[in-house]
């Protein structure tokens, strides 16, 4: 429990990111760093296991996928590693899911297939960490899409490689032991954090809420035609990880697909890409089709919005377009006239979702023309298998828009050596244990928790019942702070009240009089704060950046 989160602490196995020294480390690989490398060799740990990890899992999910072409799933490795879908989303429950369901599928069917004791032991062990860290992700919308595409894909694998597989009894020892270990974890979870799960359940967001398909905008699918532009200029009509995407080949690989796959011998490869075609299908359907109320909650896809369904078909489509252009090259299956032909109803798609989307205005003409032109030949490199060229327009892709999100960084001095940050903790050292508000900001509550500061407002994963009741003693606003949600405090000459921004967003417009009711001693303020001097007294500031603390009279 930490209690410098909230008003009564808050539940840190909850708060997936957070190195906690428990048993649930077990599954939380990223955060073994900070326990014997220090808080900065700890955060380069989180930050490049998880670069690391994608790129060697990626590929060996390729080589799958590929029947083992090395070439063709390094590239797919860099494909998927900095796809900005990952990049953008790269330090969330997001990514982990992706890194966890790799790991299972790629364990899972090498160990079936694998021979040795030690390799074995050290799939097992595999097996055993991203399971635990696959279930405490605590994050469905994705744990549900990416845990049936686990089981499609190692189910296809099993059962096409049936006659090789050999299961004795140290296979059976291994597994049982195996669920031990998990079991022990999620007992010791479940038994320490039920009551923040029944909380978390009993949210209007997302403990209450059910998707139930459709109504998803078709033109959104082309996204990642605008994703090169991203790290250079931000974005006027959502924000840039909600816009970012998977890039893949999804209409041009209808066209052509039962082509390749009559071509196909290799069996176990033929009912891998008809396997994936058949949930990627699935997950287009549930995007644009309303399914009946009693079949979303029995498949748990009652837990998966339809914005966070693209993002998993994404990654499918991935696999996909990666499966296609291993059997492409070298194949001469598609002619010259029948990839342009292709291509160019695939650009006219584009155009489309050019023009009924914000893309145009973000692109510009001048930018959505060359965009067009990348993609027209990207898409009959694609189609005609040029492996060489191919590799040379994605890597070129890559670079610009997955590879320049995250600029390189050392060390934590951006959060401890700032001149407010200082000034925070000069005025906390002075006056111990004390709690702060951030006001007019989104993040700087969640700064002032980085520096160890007990803060009113930040990250809620689940609701801060007691202090939302002290200010809203009737429960008028309960379903807008009922959420998890990253909480924004204003203040407001009127009485105190509560405005939902986003699903995990809301606003507590809170009277300079309630003050008190938040139990809070200081606070922090983007922007000078007028009017209010018998309740505030300014403390210092930090004109350059902005930003004021008062004390709450």
């Amino acid at each position: 429990m930490n209690l410098a989160i909230r008003s009564d602490g808050q539940n840190m196995l909850v708060s997936y990111y957070a190195p906690v020294f428990d048993i649930t480390l077990i599954g939380k690989p990223f955060n073994w760093g900070f326990f014997f490398l220090g808080k900065e060799r700890g955060l380069s740990w989180y930050w490049w296991s998880k670069l690391l990890l994608l790129l060697l899992l990626s590929y060996e999910m390729c080589l799958l996928l590929t029947d083992e072409k090395k070439l063709i799933s390094a590239l797919g490795a860099l494909w998927i590693t900095f796809s900005p879908f990952i990049q953008w989303w790269f330090s969330t429950q997001q990514v982990d899911l992706v890194i966890y369901a790799q790991a299972l599928v790629v364990a899972a069917c090498r160990y079936l297939t694998t021979e040795g004791r030690r390799r074995r032991l050290f799939l097992a062990a595999a097996l055993t960490v991203s399971s635990v860290g696959f279930i405490l992700s605590f994050y469905p919308p994705f744990q549900v899409s990416l845990g049936y595409l686990v089981l499609l894909f190692v189910a296809v694998y099993a059962y096409g490689n049936r006659s090789s597989i050999k299961l004795g009894k140290y296979d059976l020892v291994l597994l049982f032991v195996s669920f031990v270990v998990m079991g022990a974890v999620l007992f010791s979870f479940v038994a320490r954090s039920m009551d923040a799960v029944r909380l978390v359940m009993d949210t209007v967001y997302p403990g209450r809420r059910l998707a139930t398909g459709g109504g998803y905008n078709l033109n959104d699918l082309q996204f990642y035609l605008s994703n090169w532009r991203l790290p250079f200029k931000e974005v006027s009509f959502s924000n840039r990880c909600e816009v970012s995407s998977f890039l893949h080949f999804l209409p041009a690989i209808l066209f052509v697909f039962f082509k390749i796959y009559r071509k196909e011998s290799a069996a176990v490869s033929r009912s891998l890409g008809f396997a994936l075609l058949c949930y990627l299908l699935f997950q287009v359907s549930w995007l644009f089709v309303q399914y009946p109320e009693w079949f979303a909650r029995w498949t748990f896809l009652s837990r998966v919005p339809e914005g966070r369904m693209q993002a998993v078909m994404g990654l499918v489509a991935v696999y996909l377009s990666i499966w296609m252009f291993s059997l492409l090259v070298g194949s001469k299956t598609v002619r010259l006239s029948e990839a342009l032909i292709t291509s160019l109803f695939v650009v006219l798609l584009y155009i489309y979702s050019l023009k009924h989307t914000f893309m145009l205005d973000y692109l510009k003409p001048t930018g959505a023309a060359p965009t067009l032109i990348f993609f027209f030949v990207l898409n009959c490199l694609f189609l005609l298998g040029r492996k060489r060229l191919f590799a040379v327009s994605m890597i070129l892709f890559i670079v610009f828009a997955g590879m320049t999100v995250n600029p390189l960084a050392r060390g934590v001095d951006p959060i401890y050596n700032k001149v407010i940050g200082q000034k925070i903790l000069e005025i906390a050292r002075r006056d111990t244990n004390q709690k702060w508000i951030g006001v007019n900001s989104l993040v700087l509550g969640n700064y002032m928790v980085a520096l160890g500061i007990k803060t009113f407002n930040s990250v809620h994963y689940y609701p801060d019942l007691n202090a939302w009741r002290a200010l809203d003693p009737e429960g008028r606003y309960k379903d807008v702070y009922n959420r998890y949600a990253h909480v924004v405090v204003q203040l407001t000459d009127e009485d105190t009240y509560f405005k939902l921004e986003q699903g995990d967003v809301f606003t507590v417009f809170i009277n300079a009089g309630d003050l008190r009711k938040t139990d809070s001693r200081y606070l922090v303020s983007n922007g000078r704060i007028t009017g209010h001097t018998q309740f505030l007294r300014e403390v210092d500031r930090v004109g350059g950046d902005n930003l004021y603390i008062y004390e709450i009279m």
